[in-house]
């Protein structure tokens, strides 16, 4: 029944979008964001999960607001001149077509994940069995994690995003070992945390703070609140993804309620935030949606993309290829002073940027997922990588209780669950493949690490 459902979900998406109006037409918009809805009923539906708190549950509902809220209900509205990316204009022609985009996307990621089947013979008798050597130790990862970090902080990294986040006029350079550095931090960290539950679930099969580690704690909460007070979320709220998507995984799953009970909070905590920086900054001209502002500014990428390739061609997987690249120290320099690739061609953030406004410095607009396939490839492109997350993140979900290595994969894309929507496709890949080395290290040298 699933597999069979999946594969009308993927064939009606794919007609929906194939028909999708070439002018403007709202009825058309309502019905994609109505059928968002009816398609991810009839998802959980068929899961029957236990946990809402899960990669799922958190890209379906982010997906929604970057790539469909908007059109909507922000469109025609007065309110659209508060999104400084919509300011630059944009062909409201186009947002049927990123709403048919966004639907296909949908359809194809529930698709790759329902029809995905694991063999009886694959599944372990035990609800979870990965046992680790008793010599092996997290502490030297937390203490890579937090030199990691203070070399970032010492090369120059930590300045610079404070000064781009407090929005100055003279940004600080840093050196270009900074930004691995700030790459190495998080992957050491997570690893760390992946280890630390696995050893609270064999040792005492129930959760609490006071079975973490001291050490782990202070590194965790150190990073956390310096990493805060320049302005930026992105990786705190990445660790409390990570840690709380652990959490419910091994061992209290969240129903819905509490799912959308904690969804709530957490908007309300960073509303109070944007209250707060308002405040700070005598700016008290803001609302409620201004929290999801980051996320529903993103859409105007789509509408990008389609003008773009509609105007010149798909890119072919060029635009990929910076993330792509990334895992490889220096592999980017290589193909631009080497190969003489393009560097606004590499990303299709940077694209983007340089299509909308030209050559500029520390101004960015970002990208979204769906942009991100739809310049490389087109609507093929989404919905065949599409298919593919959702099939990758099936295979993590159903095996991360039954191997370390899988495990681990499981909490770097929770940790992206937020930021992957407005991103590069392949914008996980670095921390992916970078925290399974260090795990597969970490598990080889038990007596070293």
């Amino acid at each position: 029944m699933k597999k069979l459902t999946g594969y009308l979900i993927l064939i009606f998406s794919v007609i929906f979008y194939l028909f999708h109006p070439l002018k403007y037409d709202y009825t058309y918009i309502l019905l994609c964001g109505f059928l968002y809805f009816i398609l991810t009923f009839i998802y959980y539906k068929l899961e029957k999960k236990t946990n809402y708190f899960d990669f799922d549950s958190v890209f379906i509902l982010v997906y929604f607001i970057a790539t469909q809220y908007f059109q909507i209900f922000l469109h025609n509205t007065n309110l659209v001149d508060r999104y400084f990316v919509f300011l630059f204009g944009y062909d409201e022609n186009l947002l049927p077509q990123a709403s048919g985009l966004s639907l296909l996307g949908l359809g194809a990621y529930l698709a790759g994940s329902l029809i995905f089947k694991q063999k009886k013979k694959d599944i372990p008798k035990s609800d979870f069995s990965i046992k680790l050597n008793k010599n092996t130790s997290n502490n030297v990862l937390y203490i890579l994690s937090i030199l990691s970090f203070i070399g970032y902080f010492a090369f120059g990294g930590y300045q610079r995003m404070v000064d781009l986040y407090a929005q100055k006029e003279n940004i600080a350079q840093e050196v270009g070992i900074a930004s691995y550095l700030f790459a190495l931090c998080p992957a050491f960290l997570i690893v760390a945390i992946v280890i630390e539950f696995v050893q609270i679930k064999n040792k005492y099969n129930r959760f609490s703070v006071f079975y973490f580690s001291k050490l782990g704690m202070s590194v965790i909460s150190i990073i956390i609140f310096s990493i805060l007070i320049t302005g930026s979320r992105t990786l705190p709220m990445q660790l409390i993804l990570v840690v709380i998507g652990l959490y419910t995984y091994l061992f209290k799953p969240f129903g819905m309620i509490k799912f959308f009970t904690y969804i709530a909070a957490g908007i309300f905590v960073l509303f109070l935030v944007v209250v707060l920086r308002g405040a700070f900054e005598g700016n008290n001209n803001f609302i409620a949606s201004d929290v999801i502002s980051d996320i529903v500014g993103v859409v105007r990428a789509s509408f990008a993309a389609i003008e773009y390739t509609n105007k010149y061609d798909y890119t072919y997987g060029e635009s990929m290829l910076s993330p792509l690249l990334s895992p490889i120290p220096f592999a980017q320099n290589l193909f631009i002073n080497v190969l003489g690739f393009e560097y606004e061609m590499m990303s299709s953030s940077l694209l983007y940027t340089y299509y909308t406004l030209g050559k500029v410095e520390n101004l960015g607009f970002g990208t979204n997922i769906v942009a991100d396939l739809y310049f490389s490839f087109g609507s093929f492109g989404v919905c065949f990588f599409m298919f593919l997350l959702g099939r990758f993140i099936k295979i993590i979900s159903m095996r991360g209780r039954y191997n370390i290595y899988t495990l681990t994969a499981y909490s770097i894309m929770m940790s992206y669950c937020v930021f992957l929507v407005r991103a590069e496709f392949f914008f996980f890949l670095r921390f992916l493949l970078w925290s399974l080395v260090i795990m597969f290290f970490t598990i080889r040298f038990k007596r070293i690490i």
